[in-house]
């Protein structure tokens, strides 16, 4: 008897919660789809509040491709020189105007293993290359012939003393010296002289793997991005010494460690010099942009103004429009993703090319060109009897140089001046 009554209990308990728990549930199910539409309203309503996307196309002044996925990308001159790669090709374009007679591009195709990457020297007019799977430096020139310039390989090769391959290559301006500095398991920073091909000095960068190099526009010192908070600066002391063997004088270096330039908090991303190399920017973690001044020595910058973006970005480029009475007038752009953003100096917002790319962005360089269409060096001229020194026209155009991994050089004419 007892048992059916405690069975008659659990049977009546059971249906109580079962009765009881399903308004529950249906009430529940009713919440999240009110929750839903109310989020689609708001959505809604924030996107009607959003600008119309602009046409940036009327920005864009020309398009230039030569490589179909792009490795490294550098600009010279003040922007005068490209100089690109993709694993197997490496590329040159001399821009001085704005037109197609002057905006070609010379390409090379490196029957060797793959590129790890490359430099130009302005004084020598001279392209090295490293390549994968090897320790050697290569040298690329140009030669004219029938009215046309073609990138040649020369017969100069430095074996290098690294333990494996090269992945980052410097030559300096006035091709005199090469820094260069390995993978993962050889972080060491070795420096060469171009002319005798031999080792000048080791530079220790104890554990640290995550290296970039720079040259400042001076052609003085090597700046080195370890990612971390600082900047290390190696400076070149160059002076000539005669040689008895030789009976000529040979340039020397004396590399001298700096102080590093501090003032990141958070971790470096990105940086660049600007235009007149009196300042230059640095961007990092925690969506910081930093301007630096030059105070002759770049080991003595000092952090002149700052601001914060709405991103993280390793791509940004800085210009210099006018320096007066302590305050700075120009323009930063920054990359995110496939975005570009233009701010002043200040940190107020521009413009924006919202997709300017299909793909990641990996440069941007502000540069001015001279848009006088009379100036006598250009393509159609043997290469290496060209001043690439000319002064930039003061009625130049400040136009933006952007570069994407799929190997598209996009040049914006952002009316900024």
């Amino acid at each position: 008897m007892i048992e059916f009554i405690i069975a008659g209990i659990v049977i009546i308990i059971s249906i109580y919660f079962f009765l009881s728990s399903k308004p529950k549930k249906e009430e529940k199910k009713n919440t999240e789809k009110i929750s839903e539409s109310i989020k689609k309203v708001e959505q809604e309503i924030e996107m009607s509040k959003k600008e119309p996307e602009e046409d940036i196309s009327k920005y864009l002044i020309k398009t230039l491709r030569d490589v179909k996925e792009l490795n490294r990308i550098y600009i010279y001159n003040n922007g005068h020189i490209i100089i690109f790669c993709d694993n197997k090709k490496i590329g040159f374009c001399y821009l001085k105007h704005l037109n197609e007679k002057n905006t070609k591009i010379l390409s090379k195709s490196i029957e060797l293993d793959t590129i790890t990457d490359i430099s130009f020297s302005e004084d020598k007019k001279i392209i090295v290359v490293s390549t994968k799977n090897t320790k050697n430096i290569l040298y690329y020139g140009f030669n004219f012939e029938n009215g046309k310039n073609k990138i040649i390989k020369l017969n100069d090769l430095i074996s290098t003393e690294r333990k494996f391959e090269i992945n980052n290559i410097l030559i300096s301006k006035d091709g005199n010296f090469i820094s260069t500095s390995g993978n993962a398991e050889d972080t060491e920073i070795q420096i060469y002289n171009s002319n005798s091909k031999e080792l000048v000095q080791k530079i220790s960068t104890g554990s640290i793997r995550n290296i970039d190099m720079k040259i400042t526009p001076d052609n003085n010192d090597i700046l080195i991005s370890t990612f971390m908070n600082e900047i290390s600066v190696i400076h070149f002391e160059k002076n000539e010494k005669f040689n008895n063997t030789t009976l000529k004088y040979e340039k020397v270096v004396k590399i001298e460690r700096k102080k590093s330039i501090s003032g990141a908090k958070n971790t470096i991303l990105g940086y660049d010099f600007s235009n007149n190399n009196r300042f230059f920017i640095l961007s990092s973690e925690g969506k910081n942009i930093k301007i630096y001044q030059n105070y002759g020595e770049i080991s003595e910058s000092k952090v002149f103004n700052k601001f914060d973006i709405d991103f993280n970005t390793k791509v940004i480029s800085l210009y210099i429009d006018s320096f007066f009475d302590g305050k700075i007038e120009g323009f930063v752009a920054a990359s995110n993703d496939n975005d570009i953003y233009v701010y002043d100096t200040n940190g107020k917002l521009i413009k924006k090319l919202i997709n300017a790319f299909d793909i990641e962005i990996v440069l941007l360089k502000f540069v001015k060109v001279d848009l006088n269409t009379n100036d006598e060096n250009n393509l159609n001229d043997d290469i290496r009897n060209i001043n690439f020194y000319d002064k930039n026209d003061e009625n130049g155009k400040i136009v933006l140089i952007s570069a994407g991994k799929d190997g598209k050089v996009k040049i914006w004419d952002l009316n900024l001046n």
